[in-house]
């Protein structure tokens, strides 16, 4: 593989989003790992002074209740594992920069596309195909941020001295039932259901007390006023 064709520039930050969005383990360690790892050399040889590693909550795997960032990792898939080896090796980057890991729970907002939870949501909605649920509850259960919100947390981290590590997630929790009816309500739309009773899927929520408390934010756009801009 060829090494990433980064100049030798004056960088103070480094804010690394690149992510593959495929399930080929090929892919996901070039674009996920190796490349990481490349940046964050680059990045030690070109005296930055922070990086900023944009990692998934799926790294934990399924709970029932809220994620903290201690929790221990259970990635059920190849991008989860993919990210939580690339944080692993930012970590051992903290002593040559600060280093600063945010892990992201079902970020969404305007003009996204592909695999993501809201775009797909929104185009099963629209075209009258089943969404699954996994019990009468509706679940499982996310907490997701509002693309607002999230460039507002990746400002203060910018601004932010020192190393850490946090989850970055939305104050309240909904089912993927809950989302579907606003979304459905906002397109004039009834959703279709179909439910399962998958043992390996489950909620995916993240404790945000220490990105509240370290950063002193909370998120400000509730689902209903986010999924409005989202459909607009």
């Amino acid at each position: 593989r060829q090494p990433l064709a980064i100049g030798d520039k004056k960088t103070d930050v480094v804010l690394h989003l690149a992510q593959s969005p495929t399930q080929n383990p090929e892919e996901l360690f070039d674009v996920n790992v190796r490349s990481t790892l490349q940046l964050l050399e680059w990045a030690k040889r070109n005296g930055v002074k922070k990086f900023i590693y944009a990692s998934a909550g799926n790294i934990y795997g399924f709970s029932t209740k809220r994620h903290r960032e201690t929790a221990p990792f259970n990635p059920n898939n190849f991008y989860a594992a993919s990210k939580m080896a690339a944080e692993a090796l930012c970590w051992q980057y903290r002593h040559c920069f600060d280093i600063n890991i945010m892990r992201l729970f079902a970020p969404y907002g305007e003009n996204q596309q592909g695999f993501r939870l809201m775009p797909s949501l929104f185009n099963k909605i629209k075209n009258q195909e089943a969404v699954i649920i996994n019990n009468a509850l509706g679940n499982p259960r996310i907490n997701p941020i509002y693309i607002s919100d999230l460039l507002t947390v990746i400002k203060k981290v910018i601004s932010k001295r020192g190393s850490f590590k946090i989850n970055v997630a939305g104050k309240r929790d909904y089912s993927i039932l809950e989302i579907s009816e606003i979304t459905g309500e906002l397109l004039n739309k009834k959703p279709i259901y179909k439910m399962t009773r998958n043992k390996e899927i489950g909620d995916l929520m993240g404790d945000i007390s220490l990105m509240q408390n370290i950063l002193r934010f909370s998120p400000k756009i509730s689902l209903v006023e986010g999924l409005t801009k989202f459909l607009q």
